[in-house]
C-alpha cells in the first residue's frame, strides 16, 4: 500500500508513472506490502497483471494500488526494502511532481529477462 500522497501521469520513462504529490524526505516509507490488499500469487500472472507484478523466491507480488505505476530507473528516487518483506523508502529527497522510481534489478528475480528483451 502506498504510504505517501501520489498521483499518476504520463511518464517520460515509460507509459504511466507515479509522481510525488508532496515533498518526500529521504528515508520516508513510500510503499509496503499489505496483506488483504496486495496479492501474492504462486503462479505467473497473465495479462496486464503480469506487467506490474514481480517475482520473488517463491511467488509473484501484485500491488493493488497505484504502486503498479512505479517505473524502473538505474538512478532511482526510491530503494526497495525487499518487496513483501520490507518497506520501499525514498533514496533521497523527492520533490513534488517528481517521478518515483525503483531499480527493478534489486527486487525482481525476472528483471534480467526483461532487461534482455529491451535490448
Amino acid at each position: 500500500m502506498l504510504l505517501v500522497r501520489t498521483y499518476t501521469a504520463p511518464s517520460p520513462i515509460h507509459g504511466t508513472g507515479l509522481f510525488a504529490a508532496e515533498p518526500i524526505p529521504e528515508g520516508t516509507a513510500i510503499w509496503e506490502f499489505t496483506p488483504g490488499l496486495d496479492q501474492l500469487l504462486y503462479h505467473q500472472p497473465e495479462g496486464e497483471t503480469k506487467d506490474w507484478s514481480w517475482r520473488e523466491e517463491d511467488c509473484w507480488v501484485v500491488p493493488q494500488d497505484d504502486a503498479r505505476f512505479i517505473n524502473h530507473s538505474l538512478t532511482p528516487s526510491g530503494k526497495s526494502g525487499g518487496s513483501r518483506h520490507g518497506i520501499d523508502r525514498a533514496a533521497r529527497d523527492i520533490l513534488p511532481g517528481e517521478e518515483i522510481t525503483l531499480d527493478y534489478a534489486t527486487f525482481d528475480l525476472d528483471y534480467p529477462e526483461y532487461e534482455q528483451a529491451l535490448r
